[in-house]
């Protein structure tokens, strides 16, 4: 047998998600390929802003809030290994999240949704959100609008470098032998009497007893095959990046828009939503509208240098929630994807999650059963 193309583990996707299944299958000991249709680290995932900040998402599924607030909580740990891994700092920032109001009345709006998420949740923010009065703090914040009344603060929420958390997820992978090959699209998934063979691409068979599928809105090119009824759709989403002398280090997260300061003076500004929309042009008048909106927040944007802006496809899924773990009627067969638009908060305890899934056999935090891949499914059938 060719061993180069057998592994243990296949990923179907090198997107942040898979690239995170395969480095925490590898780091288990398990022989890993990930396959990539097109060129690694040019998809979805670095066209983010990096955002680990669950509170301003205010989930209102209880199973995905403690997904992000797990996810958050192991991000230090995780960040760390990967540098010993990979020496690829993924810039890993926990310097807080502001959520701006302009009257004492939208504060207690804003307010009574932080709670109830917080209650519904029964996780997160909780008791760590502070209220910060403006007026009498504007010394604190001298780079904030002063038409502002105040803010809401969470100060453990935080971001890291979506480039450079897939180049420590690929460096860190190959140290530990996993195979990335590019240009490999998978055609075609293999099973015999309900197990996991390997898949069929472009350039012939790779063979594993695991196969996962990280295929983001792809992913559903594999339905009739697998007899699985899952649904995606892309949501494009629009991000502007300018640079200035930054004088704030937390991000401020307004009405739909968000200002997430990077290294380097870089500030990224996003971002827009359009669901069904599959092109990844950039519109003028979207960036005008989320610059404008920040401007509003951060009156020193207005002179900030425009670098760039770009556009990315968010897996969306029909209920919200993303599609985790096995396939119950094929032996060996795995979905990892549907993240939305928290792909980047979400890949830490996505990737240590599915790996000890994989290894044990057990599944490794209750409130992952709502991610069954299945649940859209009716009574499987085995195709053959």
């Amino acid at each position: 047998m060719n061993h180069s193309r057998h592994s243990d583990v296949l990923v179907i996707g090198g997107s942040v998600i898979g690239c995170s299944v395969a480095y925490e299958c590898a780091k288990l000991g398990m022989r890993v390929t990930v396959l990539e249709r097109g060129e690694l680290s040019q998809g979805t995932s670095r066209a983010a802003a990096g955002m680990l900040a669950p509170t301003a998402e205010r989930f209102d599924n209880k199973d995905l809030a403690h997904f992000a607030y797990t996810s958050l909580d192991l991000f230090p740990g995780w960040a760390e290994q990967l540098w010993l891994d990979s020496e690829v700092d993924l810039e890993f920032r926990r310097k807080g999240l502001l959520i701006p109001v302009y009257s004492q009345q939208e504060q207690m709006l804003v307010g009574a949704e932080l709670q109830n998420a917080a209650k519904e949740t029964d996780v997160g923010a909780g008791g760590y959100i502070r209220w910060r009065n403006l007026l009498a703090e504007a010394e604190m914040y001298p780079y904030i609008n002063p038409t502002i009344y105040g803010m809401y603060e969470v100060p453990q929420e935080g971001h890291v470098s979506p480039v450079k958390l897939m180049e420590a997820l690929i460096a860190g992978g190959r140290k530990r032998d996993v195979q990335f090959k590019e240009y490999q699209e998978v055609n075609k998934i293999i099973f015999e009497n309900s197990a996991i063979r390997g898949v069929q691409t472009t350039e012939g068979t790779w063979t594993a007893e695991h196969v996962v599928v990280c295929a983001g809105v792809d992913s559903n090119s594999f339905n009739d095959q697998t007899d699985v009824r899952t649904h995606f759709y892309p949501v494009k989403g629009e991000l502007a990046v300018v640079r200035m002398d930054s004088a704030f280090d937390s991000i401020l997260y307004g009405n739909g828009t968000y200002i997430v300061p990077k290294s380097g003076g870089h500030v990224y500004i996003g971002a827009t939503s359009h669901p069904y929309r599959y092109d990844r042009k950039v519109s003028a008048g979207s960036i005008t509208n989320l610059i404008q909106n920040a401007i509003a927040y951060i009156p020193s944007l207005h002179e900030a240098e425009l670098v760039t802006a770009w556009a990315g496809l968010r897996p969306a899924t029909s209920d919200g929630l993303p599609y985790i773990g096995p396939v119950s009627h094929i032996k060996g067969l795995w979905l990892a994807a549907g993240h939305y638009r928290n792909g980047i908060l979400l890949s830490a305890a996505t990737g240590i999650g599915v790996a000890s899934w994989i290894q044990t056999g057990n599944m490794p935090w209750t409130w992952m059963s709502a991610f069954n891949p299945l649940r859209h499914t009716p009574m499987p059938q085995v195709v053959h």
